[in-house]
C-alpha cells in the first residue's frame, strides 16, 4: 500500500494500515517547533557538534528523521544539480549485546548504506584484526562523507555511546575529527544522560552545544498547548466513530507526564486495539493502554532527575554565576585527597 495512505484508505484499511497511517503523521507542535528552532540556529556554523538530549517519549527519533527530511528540502537544487550530492545523512545507532561496548565497525558499515558507498568490510578485512577492520571502515566513512558533500551528521540513541564504557574523550575527539575532516557538523540526538558526551575535554566542550528536548509542563500554558496537539492528533485517527479525549485530557497529561510522543503510542495502540473488535470506540480502549503505576513512576522519577542533571550543561539567556578560579583550584585539590584517601583506604584493606 502507498505510503503516502489517506485517512480514507486506513479507515477502510486492516488494523496494521491504520498503525501505519497514525505513525506517519507529522504534527508540528510547540515543543517540536520550538527545539527545532533552537537546533536550526546551533547548527548554522559550518562545523561543530550539536547534543540535544531529552527524555524518553518526548519524540527524539521523530525530531531527528525530520531534520533530515529538513535538510534534503534545504538543498534539493543542489541535489537536482548534482545527483551525488547528500547533504544529510542519519544513522542511528544500535544497542550491543556486550555491556559496556561499543560496535563502531558496524557504525560505519551502517553510515555507509545511508552514503549509498560500499563498505566492504566482512570480506576484503575478514582476517584482519578488529582494529584494523574499524579502522578501514572508518577510512572508507570519512572519504564517503568528502564525497558525498555531506554537510549535516545525525546521530539518533546517542545515549548508546555514553551508556557504552567507552573513553568519552575518545568519543568527543572522534566526532571532532569527523566533523574537521569532512568539514560538516554532527548533530547528536539522545536521551537524558548523553550530555556527558559534551563534557570530555576542553576543547570539545567549546565546541559542541548541548540542547534540550522539553516536555510539556505542568503549568497552564504547557497543558493548553498539550491538549491542542492531542486534540489534533485524535482529529485523524482512522476509525469510523470520533474519538474525544477532552474529558481524560488532564489524567493523560499526569499519566504520561506530558510527553507528547508517549501519549501518541499510548492512542495507537489503543487504536489498534479498537480496530481489531470491530473499530466502534469505546474510552475503555484508551484505559486498557494506559501505563501502570510503575510505569508511570520510572519514566517520572528519571525525566525528573534528568532535567535536573541536564541544567549545568545547558546556556541561558541570563547572566550566569560561574565558579571562580580560586574555587576550581579547591575542588581540584578536594578530588586529589578524595581519590589519596581512597587509596590509602584500599591499601589497607588488602594488607
Amino acid at each position: 500500500m502507498n505510503d503516502k495512505m489517506t485517512r480514507e484508505k486506513a479507515i477502510a484499511g486492516t488494523p496494521e494500515d491504520k498503525e501505519k497511517y497514525l505513525k506517519n503523521l507529522t504534527l508540528l507542535h510547540y515543543s517540536f517547533n520550538a527545539t527545532a528552532t533552537t537546533v536550526r540556529r546551533a547548527l548554522a556554523p559550518s562545523k561543530g557538534v550539536v547534543l540535544l538530549s531529552g527524555p524518553t517519549g518526548v519524540g527524539k527519533s521523530t525530531f531527528a528523521e525530520l531534520q533530515l527530511q529538513y535538510f534534503l528540502k534545504k538543498y534539493a537544487a543542489e541535489i537536482q544539480e548534482d545527483p551525488s550530492f547528500i547533504p544529510a545523512v542519519l544513522v542511528t545507532l544500535k544497542a550491543t549485546d556486550t555491556p559496556n561496548e561499543f560496535n563502531f565497525c558496524l557504525f560505519y558499515q551502517q553510515a555507509c548504506a545511508e552514503l549509498m558507498t560500499p563498505c566492504p568490510v566482512d570480506n576484503a578485512f575478514r582476517r584482519s584484526s578488529s582494529i584494523d577492520i574499524t579502522n578501514s571502515a572508518r577510512r572508507i566513512f570519512e572519504r564517503a562523507l568528502v564525497n558525498r558533500k555531506v554537510r549535516h551528521l545525525i546521530i539518533d540513541e546517542a545515549i548508546h555511546l555514553a551508556h557504552s564504557g567507552i573513553n568519552s574523550v575518545f568519543c568527543g575527539d572522534l566526532w571532532k575529527s569527523i566533523g574537521d575532516t569532512a568539514g560538516l557538523n554532527v548533530l547528536l540526538v539522545g536521551a537524558y544522560g548523553s550530555e556527558a558526551l559534551a563534557d570530555a575535554t576542553g576543547q570539545l566542550v567549546r565546541r559542541t552545544v548541548v540542547k534540550e528536548f522539553q516536555r510539556y509542563h505542568d503549568n497552564k500554558d504547557d497543558f493548553l498547548r498539550y491538549a491542542q496537539v492531542v486534540k489534533d492528533f485524535t482529529k485523524r485517527v482512522p476509525l469510523p466513530t470520533p474519538v474525544d479525549l477532552r474529558e481524560h485530557m488532564p489524567l493523560l497529561f499526569v499519566a504520561t507526564c506530558g510527553l507528547f510522543g508517549w501519549t501518541a503510542d499510548i492512542i495507537i495502540r489503543a487504536v489498534i486495539l479498537c480496530a481489531m473488535d470491530g473499530g466502534k470506540w469505546d474510552d475503555g480502549y484508551l484505559f486498557c493502554e494506559m501505563p501502570s503505576q510503575a510505569q508511570h513512576d520510572k519514566v517520572a522519577e528519571e525525566t525528573t532527575l534528568g532535567e535536573i542533571g541536564i541544567k549545568r550543561y545547558l546556556q541561558s539567556r541570563y547572566p550566569q554565576n560561574y565558579t571562580s578560579e580560586r574555587e576550581v583550584s579547591a575542588k581540584i585539590e578536594g578530588r586529589k585527597k578524595s581519590v589519596g584517601s581512597e587509596s590509602q583506604s584500599s591499601r589497607r584493606k588488602h594488607s
